[in-house]
């Protein structure tokens, strides 16, 4: 959970510096990081209400919060799947262009 974690957020990072150097690679960093992070933020809520002994599913504690809000997310703004088809299509214009 944690090399999960700590991947999401140096893409994160990554993604935020380019939007604040306006680089031209933004578009492709936002891609990625919603692949990465759409896939493994499920994942690390769902290990995280296994660890607390599955009171996560109650409304005692606020782990199905961050559950429905990843869910949600990644509905919203697109599953990893989309992402990673989208960056396909980059890649391969990419191999299209004469040299």
């Amino acid at each position: 959970m944690a090399v999960l974690l700590e991947g999401s957020k140096a893409i994160t990072d990554a993604l935020a510096a380019a939007i604040d150097e306006r680089a031209a690679t933004t578009s492709e960093l936002a891609s990625i990081a919603k692949a990465y992070v759409g896939t493994h933020a499920l994942d690390i809520v769902d290990d995280c209400v296994q660890i607390t002994g599955g009171i996560g599913v109650t409304w005692e504690h606020d782990i199905h919060l961050y559950n429905r809000r990843a869910a949600v997310n990644r509905a919203v703004f697109g599953t990893p799947e989309d992402h990673k088809q989208k960056l396909l299509v980059e890649v391969a214009a990419l191999d299209e262009v004469p040299a």
